[in-house]
């Protein structure tokens, strides 16, 4: 259920948030993983899926933005290329290191953890990516 309404967040986002969001998405997957820390009720869980998707979506976009922002056109699909291999390395090598911290300290304080990434993420996104987007 978590990804149903993931997909409908996708579906309704981009269209009605628009760059608003692109500026915030780090921010909300930030929230999304210490609300999903702490959630207790399926509807907190619907709400913090819902929160996930709309920055997960926002901070893509604007990660592949900054891979592709600056390398020559015929490098284009190189850049994508590495962005999108590196990106799917990184979720997946996520999903077994956490896997394995969930089984050690839980899935609350696992989320926490995996916030303090995005974190790290976002003020590295502040830091560099902020001045190639030009924001």
């Amino acid at each position: 259920m978590f990804f149903t309404v993931y997909a409908i967040a996708l579906f309704i986002s981009r269209p009605v948030f628009g760059k608003i969001i692109d500026r915030l998405g780090f921010v909300f997957v930030i929230i999304s993983m210490v609300l999903l820390s702490q959630s207790s009720n399926i509807t907190m869980f619907f709400i913090t899926a819902f929160i996930y998707r709309i920055g997960f979506g926002a901070a893509q976009s604007s990660l592949q933005t900054m891979a592709v922002t600056g390398v020559s056109s015929s490098r284009l699909g190189a850049a994508n290329a590495t962005f999108f291999t590196a990106f799917d390395c990184g979720v997946g090598l996520g999903a077994v290191i956490l896997g394995i911290v969930s089984s050690n300290i839980g899935y609350g304080p696992m989320y926490l953890l995996a916030s303090c990434f995005a974190i790290i993420a976002f003020i590295l996104y502040l830091i560099i990516g902020r001045k190639k987007l030009k924001f």
